[in-house]
Parts: C-alpha cells; sequence; structure tokens
C-alpha cells in the first residue's frame, strides 16, 4: 500500500485526486448552443404572449370606440328626426326674429317729434306762437346730410318754425332756452326777425338741430342707445361766432 493510501485522515495531504476532462470540445460547443437555444426560444415565446396582448387590448379598444360611434350615429339620427318634427316652428321663430330686425333697422333713427315740438314751444315765453314748423331728418339708410360750414355741430334732424310775438323777441334768451329744454339739442340759430305790418307782429325764424340723442329708442338695444348718447355728450369744438344749424349766425 502506497504512503498516500495509508496516510490518516488527520495528515495534510498536498494536492488532490488528479482529474482528466476527456470530454471533446464540440460538445461543449453544442451544450452552449443548445441552452442558448432554450433561452432564444423563452424570448421568442415572450415577445408572442406581449403581442398577443397588444393585439388584444387593441382589439378591444377598437370594438368600444365602434360601440360609441354607433351610439353617436343612433343619436344623429334621433335628433334629425326631431329637426324635421319642429322645422315648421324653425321657420316661424327664423321669421319673427327677421321681423323684429327689420323693425329695429326701420324704426333706428325714429325721433319722437310730438315731445320735441312740445320742448319747443315750451322754451319759448308765453306769447310767442308757433305759427309754422317744418321737421327734417335722415332715415334708417341714409344719413341726414352735415352742415359743410366748419366748426358746425353734427345733427342728425332739424326743426324749422316760424313764432309771432307782439313784442321785439329776446333771440338770444329763445336760444339758451332751446339748448336747455330740447333732447338731444345739437345747434340753434335764427335766420332773422321781421315786422309783419298787416297782423302787428314780430315774425321770428328759428332752426334747431338735434343730434341721436332725440331718438326715441323704442326698438333699439339699451348698448346702442348708450353709445349713442356718449357720443352726443362729447364737447363740439365752435368758434367766437356760433353757426347755427341753418348755416346763420345767432
Amino acid at each position: 500500500m502506497s504512503a498516500r493510501g495509508t496516510a490518516s485522515a488527520g495528515d495534510l495531504v498536498i494536492g488532490g485526486m488528479p482529474r482528466v476532462d476527456l470530454l471533446p470540445n464540440e460538445v461543449r460547443v453544442a451544450q452552449r448552443g443548445a441552452r442558448q437555444r432554450v433561452w432564444l426560444g423563452v424570448a421568442v415565446v415572450g415577445a408572442l404572449l406581449i403581442t398577443a396582448g397588444g393585439y388584444g387590448a387593441a382589439k378591444v379598444t377598437s370594438l368600444a370606440a365602434a360601440l360609441e360611434l354607433s351610439r353617436e350615429q343612433d343619436r344623429t339620427v334621433e335628433l334629425l328626426a326631431a329637426q324635421s318634427e319642429y322645422s315648421e316652428l324653425r321657420t316661424l321663430t327664423g321669421t319673427r326674429q327677421a321681423l323684429q330686425d327689420a323693425r329695429i333697422a326701420g324704426a333706428y333713427s325714429e325721433i319722437d317729434w310730438m315731445a320735441r315740438v312740445a320742448e319747443v314751444q315750451a322754451a319759448l315765453p308765453a306769447d310767442a306762437v308757433i305759427i309754422e314748423m317744418a321737421l327734417d331728418s335722415g332715415d334708417s339708410m341714409v344719413a341726414y346730410p352735415q352742415p359743410t360750414t366748419p366748426f358746425s355741430a353734427p345733427v342728425s334732424a332739424v326743426m324749422t318754425f316760424t313764432a309771432v310775438t307782439p313784442t321785439v323777441p329776446r333771440v338770444a334768451d329763445w336760444l339758451d332756452a332751446l339748448e336747455t329744454s330740447v333732447t338731444g339739442f345739437s345747434a340753434a340759430g335764427t335766420s332773422g326777425v321781421s315786422w309783419a305790418e298787416d297782423v302787428q307782429l314780430y315774425t321770428t325764424g328759428i332752426a334747431v338741430g338735434v343730434t341721436q340723442g332725440a331718438w326715441s329708442g323704442r326698438y333699439i338695444p339699451d348698448e346702442v342707445i348708450a353709445a349713442a348718447q356718449d357720443q352726443a355728450a362729447e364737447p363740439v369744438e365752435a368758434t367766437d361766432e356760433t353757426t347755427d344749424a341753418a348755416g346763420g349766425t345767432p
């Protein structure tokens, strides 16, 4: 028996049992290739599972969208049926709105002349009698022609009247009273004072111009009236010698 074979268990043994790997290298390569093929198969199966899951989710989403589209189409058909049922009502509503718009357009520049004439009469002295009056204004389609004299006040309508008095009229006082009494007042002037021998009276011609502030506004929206009144309230530049609405000088 050799010394190596008779060594006790407690003896120190240097080295071990010699081993020799006689497995050919081709076998090792084949084994590594087999493991790689296994992992590749696992990866392919995982990719297939992920693809199948994505396709399933997309299919579910597509079906949900198709159902939603079908519901909306059904609702559209119902709405069209309801519109057809109330088409006559819509036509009547549109006609009514068109009539309202036409009324607003037609009465846009309407002036309550009776009220304006009453204001003129109230501004004159008690002994003054209006014997003639002419009212001139534009309309909803054509604006009133503006004075061509420089620094003239803008006007939307003009009231021209003739008044008679038994005494010499104080025209300047008349014009001041008209300015504070007439709604939408713009300018006023006189064409002169004359003595009528046959009736023993003084005859005075007056022209009073008014702005958009004199519009009645019965059918005009409130915001439009407010804008017109703001514009009318803006100060008007004037010279030392005021030009009246009739083109004369007070």
